[in-house]
């Protein structure tokens, strides 16, 4: 599998802005299996842009508004459009997106666009690809275990659509179809390795640590023998009932930890979203009844060294390749949005720390989103486990 990671600033004059993504894809040559992924502002007026970028390539493009993008010709950015092309001869790529989707019907739909990609296949996939916009009525955990069910367990990687904190102005993009609520979906199979890596910055909790009782999918009523939010109160944070808690805890999110019934203890991030009128936390991913909850500090040294040795672990893997006699050629990345937040000044921070170092035969793309689809391999079972995370950092390598 070969790859190329083309960009344009310009997302404000779209005849100029395709113009520019396809100087830079000319000369790629197409093998017999290709796909296109695409991060864009959410500015961007997608209908356009796809009508103008359509009748030029001939392979489908998947993908979703970001906040901000990493691209290979500027490492960080606020604007504009990125667009990687996948092109294989021996790796078949097939996508497709879901209707729009709300409680009642996600599951079906989500497993029947898989079933429909996954008979197209000469061989069962090695990693799904999925980006997805939320769906009202349920978390981004349950999204990851209706894929995983219906795939009997393959690695999912990928992440919810961002916008600029509005959290109305998320969309996915498959071809011409531009949706709100759905699931985009690229199943990739053949002679293709994925590694993936994540990292969540935290180095040292604060001094909070409790059992988490009364959980519901996403919601806690109590942190040990408090209620939340005589916890909250505890801690120094002062919700009240139904208030849009996001922001103010942006830089305290929550680690939650917890035993498998396979005996791995898994550790995954999580950001309060906000107190509903009952007092109960609300999350943006599920909290697991008995669940250890610690809370956590974010700071712009973590969150850079996090970056640093993520880079450090994926090139050692694209070393270990050569070795073998196999060649990464391309580079994913999916980071939480909330780690935006803490690099408000200096922003290409973040970047820095990693797109200095990509081998000049490697493409990058990626997305600041909010919530990252990354799996992760159990201690004590090896058993592979996909999870949602937030405040991460995570890398697929292909």
């Amino acid at each position: 599998m070969k790859s190329i990671a083309v960009y344009t600033e310009e997302m404000d004059d779209l005849e100029v802005g395709v113009a520019e993504l396809l100087k830079q894809i000319e000369s790629f040559e197409l093998l017999t299996s290709t796909v296109g992924i695409l991060f864009a502002h959410p500015d961007t007026d997608f209908e356009e842009l796809m009508e103008r970028l359509l009748p030029n390539v001939d392979f489908p493009i998947l993908g979703s508004t970001a906040i901000s993008m990493f691209t290979q010709a500027k490492g960080y950015t606020t604007q504009g459009i990125s667009l990687q092309v996948l092109t294989a001869d021996d790796v078949e790529f097939h996508a497709g997106i879901t209707p729009e989707l709300n409680k009642h019907n996600a599951k079906d739909e989500i497993q029947k666009l898989y079933k429909e990609l996954a008979e197209k296949q000469s061989e069962k996939e090695k990693i799904i690809l999925s980006y997805v916009n939320r769906v009202p009525g349920m978390v981004g955990d349950e999204v990851v275990a209706v894929i995983d069910e219906v795939s009997d367990c393959s690695p999912i990687y990928g992440g919810y659509a961002s916008d600029s904190f509005i959290f109305d102005d998320c969309r996915v993009i498959y071809n011409n179809e531009v949706r709100v609520h759905a699931l985009g979906m690229v199943l990739i199979s053949g002679n293709v390795r994925p590694r993936t890596i994540y990292e969540y910055s935290i180095r040292q909790e604060a001094e909070f640590s409790a059992t988490a009782h009364g959980c519901t999918s996403n919601s806690v009523a109590r942190l040990g023998t408090r209620t939340f939010v005589d916890a909250m109160e505890m801690i120094g944070m002062h919700p009240t009932d139904e208030q849009d808690a996001f922001t103010e805890t942006v830089g305290m999110p929550l680690m939650v930890t917890y035993e498998t019934p396979y005996g791995d203890e898994i550790n995954k991030m999580r950001h309060m979203n906000s107190i509903d009128s009952a007092g109960r936390g609300i999350f943006i991913g599920n909290i697991p009844e008995g669940a250890q909850i610690h809370l956590c500090l974010l700071n712009r040294a973590d969150i850079r060294s996090s970056v640093q040795n993520a880079a450090k672990k994926a090139f050692e893997i694209v070393r270990e390749g050569r070795e073998c006699g196999y060649n990464y050629s391309t580079i994913l990345v999916t980071s939480c949005a909330s780690r935006i937040m803490t690099f408000i000044n200096d922003l290409k921070a973040e970047s820095d720390g990693y797109v200095a170092v990509i081998p000049a035969n490697m493409s990058m793309s990626g997305m600041y989103s909010f919530g990252e689809f990354c799996p992760t391999y159990g201690d004590y079972s090896g058993r592979m486990y996909n999870i949602f995370h937030n405040t991460t950092f995570t890398i697929l390598m292909l």
